[in-house]
């Protein structure tokens, strides 16, 4: 089967499965939709231990209250023979850890059904892998399986506030300290560069894989500067209209190499980091500065501004979301931002987008519309609190990186819909989320002043074949 096959069939629906039938017409629309679309059931009566079979694949189902053993494994692969397929188990009991070990061994993807709705999820690598070939890129309204299946408990802790990888992942910048940003080459750790200011630092982001632009919000402005050059290129930004302050925020956008900072009342305003000179400001239709208050903000790869802006009325707010030049009515809420922190694909065709709510807002770019939700389970929290705080997107888009208020950062298989992996170490709120290039590593900033960074080379078969 091509690892670039793209699915044809849309996700099996819903399904109760109450008895043996309904169970083996569950798994072979699972089947089909797992690519293997000559599949269908063996006629009654003997089936030589094969429910399911046609070109290249051979599957035997379950519907009873026991754990798989090892046993009924091996009757899948011995009814296989010398025959060339993919063998496929469902059960809705599971299975127990030597039917997967067997499993394993046999190279049977073992899936486990639900009885309510008929929701597949990957019980072992083998089915993992088989899920990972046959999904392509997030689709609009498709939701899938949440499910942790990996933790990592030992990250690597960062003499830093916080850190950040260059797009080519050669270098890793670092807050050092209150005041200074340190950078090393990657991945030996060698410092080459320092920058200090009588200033905080309190946004740092690549622009090109040389130039680095470090913000300081009480001056003001952010710095340019070249990091093997050791050299500050220009000095960019202007005191805020009507006196109003700084925010701490540095956005780059591939197709231009701006950088955003809010010194707007109404929208953030833009400047060039490879001229220094000033850019058109980011307007969003029907917003008025003076009474919508601008939350958050983000901009594509391919230069199209998202924002988030609120309007209270007595002790009610409203929100609404802008995508380039349209806008959607979000939510009204009592408390707490709506959407505070976004992150896309190197496309620019979706985004994602986290906030109050416990939960992942995957959007459409295109349409200006939500496409998914990722259910992480999470609980609600109190009033002005964000459950997640940090999103980001690795190189390839194939992960998705969500960290918030309970310390730990959940990785997303965008393939499969599926939560794959938890990351723990964090001793406070996560703030910020980096991938290196490849996707091999992880870097977590916190509340604490601490960064983190995990190697994810020990994923699961979902979360494996990242790089391009």
């Amino acid at each position: 089967m091509n690892d670039k096959a793209t699915r044809v069939l849309p996700r099996p629906r819903p399904r109760p499965v109450s008895d043996w039938e309904d169970a083996e017409e569950n798994a072979l629309e699972w089947a089909r939709w797992l690519g293997f679309t000559g599949a269908r059931r063996t006629p009654g009566g003997a089936d030589r231990g094969l429910d399911i079979d046609g070109p290249g694949v051979y599957g035997q189902v379950k519907f009873h209250g026991r754990a798989i053993a090892p046993n009924l494994i091996q009757q899948l692969f011995g009814a296989r023979g010398r025959r060339e397929g993919e063998m496929l188990f469902f059960s809705n009991s599971g299975y127990t850890k030597a039917a997967l070990d067997c499993a394993d061994d046999l190279g049977v993807g073992c899936f486990q059904y639900s009885p309510s709705d008929g929701e597949v999820t990957s019980c072992n690598a083998a089915a993992r892998e088989l899920m990972r070939r046959a999904h392509r890129p997030v689709e609009a309204g498709e939701e899938g399986p949440s499910r942790t299946v990996k933790t990592f408990t030992e990250p690597v802790f960062l003499d830093a506030d916080y850190a950040e990888f260059s797009q080519n992942g050669s270098l890793i910048a670092y807050k050092d300290t209150l005041t200074s940003v340190r950078v090393e080459e990657w991945p030996s750790r060698k410092e080459i560069a320092t920058f200090a200011e009588d200033s905080e630092v309190l946004g740092l982001e690549f622009v090109t894989p040389a130039l680095l632009a470090i913000h300081f919000p009480f001056l003001n402005e952010t710095v340019i500067w070249d990091v093997r050059a050791d050299t500050v290129l220009r000095t960019i930004g202007e005191r805020p209209e009507h006196g109003r302050p700084a925010m701490a925020y540095v956005r780059r956008v591939e197709c231009g190499g701006q950088v955003v900072t809010a010194f707007g009342h109404d929208g953030p305003d833009c400047w060039s980091a490879l001229t220094g000179e000033r850019q058109a400001p980011f307007r969003f239709p029907g917003v008025n500065g003076m009474t919508d208050g601008l939350a958050s903000w983000g901009i594509s790869p391919q230069g199209v501004p998202v924002a988030c802006f609120g309007r209270r009325s007595g002790r009610k707010r409203s929100w609404n979301l802008h995508i380039g030049d349209r806008f959607q009515r979000i939510a009204t809420e009592s408390h707490g931002t709506v959407l505070s922190r976004f992150a896309f694909t190197s496309d620019g065709s979706l985004m994602a987008a986290v906030g109050h709510s416990p939960d992942i807002e995957i959007w459409d770019m295109d349409q200006a519309e939500r496409a998914a939700v990722l259910r992480t389970g999470r609980p609600l929290l109190g009033e002005d609190e964000d459950a997640l705080e940090a999103v980001a997107f690795s190189a390839d888009d194939s992960l998705l990186a969500v960290g918030g208020r309970d310390r730990t950062v959940r990785l997303w298989d965008m393939r499969l819909r599926a939560e794959i992996a938890l990351l723990e170490g964090c001793e406070d709120d996560v703030s910020k989320i980096s991938f290196s290039p490849d996707g091999r590593h992880l870097v977590a900033s916190d509340e604490s002043g601490t960064a983190r960074l995990w190697d994810l080379s020990d994923l699961p078969a979902s979360g494996l074949g990242r790089t391009r």
